[in-house]
């Protein structure tokens, strides 16, 4: 019965296309500033990870803080990016549990008008 305040809402899209080395995603979130958002890329057990930082206390939990960063398994390649790092939540409120496996985080807060790009070779 009591009014409310301090309403916050929060919208987000993602498009997914493709070009001839892979894919990528636009992320558009906002609506509410600040917001700390954070982008979980997994990637099987076993693989090795170039070009990210290690999440101290996390394990499997890695940032890419810029340009792009590189998962080797076996004779595959996947380069993904370009980084971004503006804060270390890896676990953000209402966030699944994280799969098994490595993890990056790319994080930001909103509003977040973000191209992330996957090369595969």
């Amino acid at each position: 019965e009591r009014k409310q305040t301090e309403i916050c809402r929060f919208a987000y899209a993602a498009t997914v296309s493709e070009f001839e080395e892979g894919f990528r995603i636009d992320l558009k979130a906002g609506e509410t500033a600040e917001v700390p958002l954070a982008v979980e890329i997994s990637f099987r057990p076993g693989g090795q990870l170039e070009g990210v930082e290690e999440v101290k206390g996390h394990p499997n939990s890695y940032l890419l803080r810029s340009g792009m960063g590189t998962y080797k398994f076996g004779r595959d390649v996947i380069r993904f990016g370009p980084g971004r790092a503006e804060h270390r939540y890896t676990a953000v409120r209402g966030a699944e549990p994280q799969l098994p496996g490595p993890s990056v985080y790319l994080t930001s807060f909103t509003p977040v008008d973000q191209t992330i790009e996957f090369r595969l070779g």
